[in-house]
C-alpha cells in the first residue's frame, strides 16, 4: 500500500514547493555568478537566433542550433532584456521547475512536508561536489536545467501511477534537451516491464512482491492496458519532436561518415573528455559518486521499501546499466560514437537526488522503530540537517565561468570587454585569448575562435579545430621575432579578423589601439571595417617599414 503524504492539500504543496525553491535559489546563487558556466553559450546563441545580424561573423553562433525549444522560450527574452536580466528570470524559472520536479518525485516516497524539505536540503549539500562526469543541476540557467525539472516531475508522475502525465513531462524534457530528457525517457520506458516482472530483490524486501502499480495506470481495464502502454510512448515521442527534429537535421547534415568520426573524436577525446571519457574523470569526483551510489543501492535498503521505491530503483539500475555501457565503450576502438551521447549523465544527475531521498526516508523509518536507539532523536536529525547546511555553505563549488586568472587579470578582462563594446564597430571580428570567457556577453562582438565556445555539428566542429590549429601555428611562427605588421597581415590569410586582443606580455611590435594593465587591443592591417574611435587616436597601425 502506498504511503500517503501528510498535508498534501494545495496550500501544503505550495508551502513545500516555495521552501524547496528558496533552498535551490540559495544553493544556485552560492555556486554560480552571472553569467553561469554555460549561460554565455545559451543566451548569446539565443540573441543570435532571434537577430542573426548580431555577432554575425561568430563561428559558434552561426553553428547549428540544437536547442530550438529553449531558444523559443527563455531565449526569446534576449530580444527585449539584457543578458543578466534574462539570466535571472531564467534561473528563477529553472529553480521553480527543479523544485516542482523534486517535490513530484518525493511525494510518493516520503510521508510529510518536513521530510521533503529536509531531503531538498540534503540534495543541495550532496550535489555541491560535482559528480564523476561533471553533471550538475543546481546553478545557472540552460536547457538541461529545465529538462531535469521536467524529467524528475515525469519520473514522479510515473511513481504515482500517472502514466499519461509522465509521458507528457518526459516528452517535453526531451524537447528541451534531447540528451538529458532522452536518457530519462529511455529509462522510464525500460523500467515499465522491469518494474512489473523484474526480480523481487529490487523492492528491497526478502520475499516476492506483487506487480507494482507505480508505473502503470491502475484504473484502466485489462483489455485496454496494452493500448494505454502503447499510447504513452507515442505521446512522449510527439511532445519530444521540437527537440528531436533539429538534432536529427544536424546529424543528417554531415557530409560523410569520415567527417562525423573525425568530429566525434575531437569532441570526446579533446574538447569534452571530462564529461565523456571515463579515463579523464577526476579521481575525487569518482570517489564521491561511488559513495553516493553506495548510499543509493545499499543504504537503508530494507528501511525504504514499497512499490514506489521499487520503481525508482529500477530507473536507478538502468542508469547504472547505461553507465556500464559507457565504460565498456570507452575501452573499444569505436566507442566514441556511443560516448558522444553522454551515457553517464543520467546516473550522475540522479545520484544526489536519490541519495537525499534515501537518507531522509531511511532515517525516518529507523527513528520510528520500537525500541528506538537513544541517539535516533529529532534533535539528532536537526543537527544532521544543520551540518548539511554548513557543508553546503562551506563547499559552494562555484562553476568555472571565469577563466583561471588572477582577480586583477579578470578585472582587466572586463575592462577591455567594456572598451570593445563601446569603441569597436558592431560587425567587428576579434581574435581573443584561447581560454577567455564571456567576450560575447560583455563586449557583444564576434570572436574568431575560443576554446569554450565549441560548435556541436560536425562541419563547424572541424572548422573550430582548424581555427585553433591556425592560431597556434601563427603564434609559433611569429612569437620568437615578435608580432609585427607582417604577422598581423598573416591573420587575414584565414579570415577577416579585424582586431586582436592579447596579453601585454605577448611580444607585439605595433602600437595598440587600447591597453590596460593586462590586455592590449591591436588593429589588423587591411581590415575592411573602420577602426575604433579610441582615446589614444590609434585607429590604424603604423605603415609597414620600407
Amino acid at each position: 500500500m502506498h504511503r500517503v503524504l501528510k498535508h498534501h492539500g494545495p496550500l501544503g504543496r505550495s508551502f513545500v514547493w516555495l521552501a524547496v525553491v528558496a533552498l535551490l535559489a540559495i544553493a544556485g546563487m552560492l555556486r554560480s555568478a552571472i553569467p553561469g558556466v554555460n549561460e554565455g553559450h545559451y543566451l548569446t546563441k539565443s540573441r543570435h537566433f532571434w537577430d542573426p545580424a548580431w555577432c554575425a561573423n561568430d563561428l559558434f553562433l552561426q553553428s547549428s542550433d540544437a536547442h530550438w525549444l529553449f531558444f523559443n522560450t527563455v531565449g526569446a527574452l534576449t530580444r527585449w532584456l539584457s543578458f543578466p536580466a534574462t539570466a535571472w528570470i531564467g534561473r528563477c524559472l529553472g529553480w521553480g521547475l527543479l523544485a516542482w520536479g523534486f517535490c513530484e518525485l518525493a511525494r510518493p516516497l516520503l510521508t510529510s512536508r518536513s521530510q521533503i524539505i529536509a531531503a531538498a536540503l540534503l540534495w543541495g549539500a550532496l550535489a555541491a561536489p560535482q559528480g564523476f562526469s561533471g553533471e550538475w543541476l543546481i546553478g545557472g540557467i540552460e536547457a538541461k536545467v529545465l529538462a531535469w525539472g521536467l524529467a524528475l516531475a515525469g519520473l514522479g508522475a510515473g511513481l504515482q501511477g500517472a502514466g499519461r502525465q509522465a509521458a507528457l513531462r518526459l516528452g517535453l524534457g526531451v524537447a528541451l534537451h534531447p540528451v538529458v530528457g532522452g536518457w530519462m525517457a529511455l529509462a522510464w520506458l525500460l523500467a515499465l516491464p522491469l518494474d512489473r516482472w523484474g526480480p523481487s530483490w529490487v523492492s528491497g524486501v526478502g520475499k516476492p512482491q506483487p506487480p507494482s502499480s507505480t508505473l502503470h495506470e491502475t484504473d484502466v481495464p485489462d483489455r485496454n492496458r496494452q493500448i494505454v502502454h502503447w499510447a504513452h510512448p507515442l505521446l512522449m515521442a510527439f511532445c519530444a519532436l521540437p527537440g528531436l527534429l533539429p538534432v536529427w537535421q544536424m546529424l543528417q547534415a554531415v557530409d560523410s561518415p569520415q567527417v562525423q568520426r573525425a568530429a566525434t573524436r575531437i569532441q570526446v577525446y579533446e574538447r569534452l573528455p571530462h564529461h565523456l571519457w571515463p579515463q579523464a574523470f577526476s579521481g575525487d569526483r569518482v570517489a564521491w559518486s561511488g559513495l553516493l551510489l553506495t548510499i543509493c543501492l545499499l543504504g537503508g535498503w530494507r528501511l525504504t521499501c514499497g512499490p514506489a521505491w521499487r520503481s525508482l530503483r529500477c530507473v536507478l539500475l538502468l542508469a547504472c546499466l547505461f553507465t556500464g555501457a559507457g565504460l565498456v565503450a570507452s575501452l573499444t576502438p569505436g566507442g566514441a560514437e556511443f560516448l558522444r551521447f553522454y551515457p553517464f549523465r543520467l546516473l550522475d544527475g540522479l545520484l544526489p537526488v536519490v541519495a537525499a531521498l534515501q537518507l531522509t526516508a531511511g532515517w525516518s523509518a529507523f527513528s520510528s522503530r520500537t525500541p528506538r536507539p537513544h541517539w535516533a532523536t529529532p534533535g539528532m536529525a536537526r543537527a544532521a540537517l544543520a551540518a548539511a547546511a554548513c557543508g553546503l555553505l562551506a563547499c559552494p563549488q562555484p562553476d568555472r565561468v571565469q577563466p583561471p586568472w588572477k582577480a586583477d587579470n579578470f578585472e582587466a578582462w572586463r575592462d577591455v570587454c567594456d572598451w570593445a563594446s563601446r569603441e569597436l564597430p558592431p560587425e567587428a571580428l576579434c581574435l581573443t585569448p584561447k581560454y577567455s570567457v564571456g567576450f560575447k556577453w560583455w563586449a557583444q562582438r564576434a570572436e574568431f575562435v575560443t576554446w569554450k565556445d565549441c560548435p556541436q555539428d560536425a562541419a563547424n566542429l572541424l572548422e573550430w579545430k582548424d581555427r585553433l590549429r591556425f592560431v597556434a601555428e601563427w603564434r609559433e611562427k611569429h612569437f620568437a621575432r615578435g608580432f609585427g605588421v607582417e604577422a598581423l597581415f598573416d591573420l587575414r590569410q584565414y579570415g577577416s579578423i579585424d582586431y586582436v586582443i592579447a596579453w601585454n606580455a605577448d611580444p607585439f611590435k605595433v602600437d595598440p589601439a587600447y591597453r590596460n594593465s593586462t590586455f592590449s587591443v591591436y588593429v589588423v592591417p587591411g581590415s575592411s571595417r573602420p577602426g575604433p574611435a579610441n582615446r589614444q587616436g590609434l585607429a590604424t597601425p603604423p605603415p609597414v617599414a620600407p
